[in-house]
């Protein structure tokens, strides 16, 4: 079963507490575990149903606040109820659309790179063959465009001719038909509005048809532009979040090195180790950082002053030894790179 995205406003009561915003990257850090009851309501058969599913964050995951278009159940109680729905669902009007703020919740802060760099660009602006302009996966942007080209090339068709035979003008009728049809399959709110267009185009005389494939493909347009917006925005918060992992990193290097200079020079420090564990903690709040700087080798940095009051130097250096070990190889992991980035840019252009 798919969990059930909370609403923002029902993880509100533990921001500040068990939550806490990560600076200019819109994310959400998970510091204690946050177990809550999502409810939410449903409308089948013109019926309000409602449901409810537990929900729960764990240190490491990244939590993501944002929009999404607020469906059938939610537009129905904003508009029975706007001050309830307000408060409930942080609904607000965005360029003409009802949207609730949800919560998205990523494993971990790579996974959520990747995810805006491969998926959502690709569905919408498609795949291009590597250092060419050939696309072997369209997406939505290019889908849209062959309709357009489609109804462009109608409208030309009757501008070029004052008069259409019966059969060149059954021919623009049918492939109207086609476009109408694919349209009509479609979830997205312009595609339906422009097939709803298409239908009054079929029923007119010819000025009103020209009219009707004009608006159809003002409409589509409008949609291959949204589509550019929401893309470069999606790519604007990657890039965030890649130099959050590489403040993160640099952080984690930091702590690496200091390690790494107690244990050439013998000069061991108890206080020195557990400071340099309470630093990793606030520098990595997310997986794969968290979940390996709360493993044993690197939390028992915090026994250092114990080790060293008991005469156990060799167990203070062992211990800097494997957790230096411990954060090399995090390091070292699989990560998105820059040049991801940069590939997943030249799909605008």
């Amino acid at each position: 079963m798919t969990r059930r995205a909370p609403y923002l406003t029902q993880l509100e009561p533990f921001i500040g507490t068990s939550l806490f915003w990560t600076s200019r990257s819109e994310l959400l850090e998970v510091h204690q575990l946050v177990n809550i009851e999502v409810r939410w309501v449903e409308k089948k058969a013109g019926k309000l149903r409602p449901r409810t599913q537990v929900w729960e964050a764990r240190p490491g995951q990244v939590l993501f606040p944002n929009y999404r278009n607020a469906n059938q159940a939610e537009l129905y109680l904003i508009k029975t109820h706007p001050e309830m729905s307000a408060k409930a669902f942080g609904a607000v009007r965005i360029a003409g659309r009802m949207k609730v703020r949800i919560v998205t919740v990523y494993q971990d802060l790579p996974s959520a790179v990747r995810s805006v760099l491969r998926h959502i660009p690709r569905r919408l602006i498609g795949e291009r063959k590597p250092g060419t302009s050939e696309v072997i996966i369209p997406g939505e942007y290019q889908e849209i465009g062959e309709l357009v080209r489609i109804l462009s090339h109608l409208t030309h068709q009757y501008a070029l001719k004052t008069k259409l035979s019966l059969a060149e003008s059954r021919e623009i009728l049918e492939q109207l038909e086609e476009v109408r049809q694919a349209l009509s399959q479609a979830k997205v709110q312009e595609k339906i509005k422009a097939a709803k267009i298409l239908v009054g185009a079929a029923r007119g005389d010819r000025q009103e048809i020209m009219v009707k494939i004009g608006q159809a493909t003002l409409m589509l347009s409008r949609r291959q532009y949204n589509d550019l917006q929401i893309t470069e925005a999606v790519l604007e918060r990657a890039g965030i979040w890649l130099r959050t992992m590489r403040k993160i990193e640099r952080g984690i290097n930091l702590a690496r090195d200091r390690i790494s200079s107690m244990i050439l020079s013998r000069e061991i420090s108890g206080g020195e180790m557990e400071g340099i564990f309470a630093y990793l903690k606030k520098v990595g709040p997310f997986d794969p950082y968290c979940s390996v700087i709360l493993t044993p080798e690197v939390a028992r940095l915090t026994k250092g002053p114990e080790y060293l009051a008991q005469g156990e130097k060799k167990r203070a250096i062992r211990t800097l030894i494997e957790a230096a070990a411990k954060l090399e190889k995090l390091i070292l992991g699989s990560i998105p790179t820059p040049s991801e980035l940069r590939r997943a840019r030249t799909r605008l252009t």
